[in-house]
C-alpha cells in the first residue's frame, strides 16, 4: 500500500501593531496608530509661553531632552508620550563689586552689586597733595575740582587715584625780602626773609599770615613753608631824647623826638630863654629837623652875671651874703660869679 503525504507553506500571522498616544503639549507629523515595532515617530514639544519643559515622560519613564524640545521614538509596543511644564525661572542677575584703590571711601556697598546700581565715592587727599587723576577702569573722570564721584555700576570696576604735589607761594610785604625762590615751593621748604627797616624806625608788627611771631630783636626770619604764605611787617618810629646842657650840665633838661620830626625853639626859650645852642661846635638854627638816629645833646654856655647886678653884705672876712639880685634883662638862667668882691 503506498502513502503520499503532501505539505503547504504555513501562511505567517500578521505582525502585531501599536499605537502611540501623545500628551497635551506633544504633537507628531507621523502617524500615530497601526505601528509595527521599529517605526519611528518623531515627536515635537510646544512650549507655552512663560513656561519650560519640566519633565518628558514616556510611559512613565523620563527622559532627559537635554534642553531639545523633539524626540525620535522608536515603537516597540503602545507607547504613551506626555510632557509637563513649570514656570521659567528667570537667570540670577549678575552681580558686580567695585575696588577702591588707597584714599578712597564710601559708605555705600561695593559687593553683590546691580548694574544701575550707584556708589558715592569720596577722596581723602593727603596733606601737602592736589589731585593728579581719578580713574574708573584705567579711564580717566575729569572731575571738575570736586572731591566726590558717583559711580553707575555696569560691571566690575576697580577705581584709582593718584596725586602730586601740592605748590605753594609765599607773598612778602613791603620792606620784606628774599634771596630765595618764592612761587612753586614744596611744604617743608625753607624760605630766609629779612627786614629793612626805614631810617629812624623799628619793628613794630611781623606777621605770618596774619599770625604774630616775636623776632628777639632780629631782622630776619626763616619760614618753614607749609602752605600759601603772606609775610608782612610794620615799623614805629624810634623815639629819640634831646638833651639840654647848660655850662657842661650845671642845667639840664630833655626832649623826646621822632626821627625827622621838627624841633622849635619854643620849649626851650620858655625854661631859659634865648640861648645860643650848639651841637659838637656848630651852632644850632631853629626850627630844624631831627635827623639824627641816636640821642644828642645840645650845648650852652652862660656867662656869670656881672658882680654889679648883687646887693650883698659881708659875714666874714672871706664870705658875704648875696641880699638882692637886680637881673634888670630877667635872665632865666642866673649864674653867680664865684667870687663877690673878692669873696666867696
Amino acid at each position: 500500500m503506498e502513502i503520499r503525504v503532501t505539505f503547504k507553506e504555513e501562511t505567517p500571522p500578521d505582525p502585531e501593531k501599536y499605537d502611540v498616544t501623545l500628551g497635551e503639549g506633544l504633537s507628531s507629523l507621523d502617524s500615530l496608530t497601526n505601528l509595527e515595532a521599529g517605526t519611528k515617530v518623531n515627536i515635537t514639544i510646544t512650549v507655552p509661553e512663560d513656561k519650560e519643559v519640566d519633565q518628558f515622560k514616556v510611559d512613565g519613564a523620563v527622559i532627559d531632552l537635554a534642553g531639545a524640545l523633539t524626540y525620535e521614538l522608536t515603537v516597540s509596543k503602545n507607547h504613551n508620550v506626555t510632557v509637563s511644564f513649570k514656570d521659567i525661572t528667570p537667570p540670577e542677575p549678575d552681580k558686580y563689586i567695585v575696588t577702591l584703590g588707597p584714599n578712597l571711601n564710601s559708605g555705600d556697598p561695593l559687593t553683590n552689586l546691580l548694574a544701575g546700581d550707584k556708589v558715592n565715592i569720596t577722596i581723602t587727599i593727603p596733606e601737602h597733595k592736589e589731585l593728579y587723576e581719578f580713574k574708573v577702569n584705567g579711564t580717566p573722570i575729569h572731575l571738575g575740582g570736586l572731591l566726590t564721584y558717583e559711580l553707575t555700576i555696569s560691571g566690575n570696576h576697580n577705581v584709582t587715584v593718584s596725586f602730586k604735589d601740592k605748590l605753594y607761594t609765599v607773598t612778602l610785604g613791603p620792606n620784606l625780602n628774599s634771596g630765595d625762590s618764592l612761587t612753586n615751593l614744596l611744604a617743608g621748604s625753607k624760605v630766609n626773609i629779612t627786614i629793612t627797616v626805614p631810617t629812624g624806625q623799628e619793628v613794630d608788627v611781623f606777621q605770618v599770615d596774619g599770625t604774630l611771631i616775636d623776632l628777639g630783636g632780629l631782622l630776619t626770619y626763616e619760614l618753614t613753608v607749609s602752605g600759601n604764605h603772606n609775610v608782612t611787617v610794620s615799623f614805629k618810629p624810634i623815639t629819640y631824647t634831646l638833651n639840654y646842657s647848660i655850662n657842661d650840665g650845671l642845667f639840664t633838661f630833655q626832649q623826646q623826638y621822632a626821627y625827622n620830626e621838627q624841633v622849635s625853639d619854643d620849649y626851650v626859650a620858655s625854661e631859659v630863654g634865648n640861648q645860643a645852642w650848639y651841637y659838637n661846635g656848630a651852632l644850632v638854627t631853629f626850627p630844624f629837623d631831627y635827623s639824627y638816629t641816636e640821642n644828642i645833646t645840645l650845648t650852652a654856655t652862660v656867662a656869670p652875671l656881672a658882680e654889679s647886678k648883687f646887693e650883698y653884705e659881708s659875714i666874714t672876712s672871706t664870705s658875704v651874703r648875696i641880699t638882692k639880685i637886680n637881673n634888670t634883662a630877667d635872665d632865666k638862667v642866673v649864674i653867680i660869679p664865684e667870687t663877690i668882691a673878692g669873696k666867696m
